[in-house]
């Protein structure tokens, strides 16, 4: 039998302040986010795991404080519409090790004209990250020196409680009803990182629209087995 084209049309995710799960892993992360007034030098930079909330908590705080949020990438084309603000969010900055060279250094320049800008005047920035600065490979050593003097807060891994909340999150945000006993099977036989937990439900729901099956214990057990295949290859 010929296997469906699957489509994530019903999926979005739930960035809202009330959709984000508090927990001792992103305790400090959420304190410090929400007393942005003290930061040092108006400049902070959120670091965690991919899929560890930082997107969600950028955009909880960009729209507490209006402010404008970006990409890396997009630093150098609306330098002018950062500069004319007073709340700068800037996220995946170390995404700027895969950059080429030269794109790289106009990225950097305009960092720096930016955080210069940003310091004199005692605005604000929030910058987010999967590592921190000192793993960011950059060439300009003004901007480094920059980075490495701004106060960082991170997300750790997460605890059992979130798990189980995140997974919840999870599905709902792609629509897909799985019960609390079928939750607590899944976090104790996936990987819990937060990627993991991730790629194990993406999967999961393809193969739910691509087999059309609802999903129950046998394909989540299906799912975790294939995952685990994957890891060993």
């Amino acid at each position: 039998m010929s296997q469906q084209l699957t489509f994530s049309l019903s999926y979005k995710e739930a960035l809202e302040k009330e959709d984000f799960f508090f927990s001792r892993c992103n305790a400090d992360a959420t304190t410090v986010l929400g007393d942005w007034d003290n930061w040092t030098f108006g400049m902070m930079v959120l670091v965690g795991p991919k899929y560890s909330g930082k997107t969600h908590l950028c955009s909880v705080w960009a729209k507490e404080t209006n402010a404008l949020r970006i990409n890396l990438k997009e630093v150098n084309d609306r330098l002018d519409q950062c500069l004319k603000v007073d709340f700068v969010c800037i996220e995946d900055i170390d995404n700027i090790i895969d950059l080429e060279e030269k794109r790289k250094r106009e990225i950097e320049e305009a960092l720096f004209h930016l955080i210069n800008h940003f310091v004199q005047r005692s605005k604000q920035a929030l910058f987010s990250a999967k590592k921190m600065p000192h793993h960011w490979q950059l060439s300009l050593k003004d901007l480094e020196s920059r980075m490495l003097s701004f106060n960082k807060v991170s997300i750790k891994e997460p605890d059992d409680k979130l798990i189980l909340a995140l997974l919840l999150k999870l599905f709902n945000d792609r629509q897909v009803k799985v019960g609390h006993d079928e939750l607590k099977h899944i976090a104790l036989r996936i990987d819990r990182s937060f990627s993991g937990m991730n790629e194990f439900v993406q999967l999961l729901d393809k193969k739910s629209l691509t087999l059309q099956r609802k999903i129950n214990y046998s394909l989540i057990n299906q799912t975790i087995k294939e995952l685990n295949r994957l890891e060993c290859q």
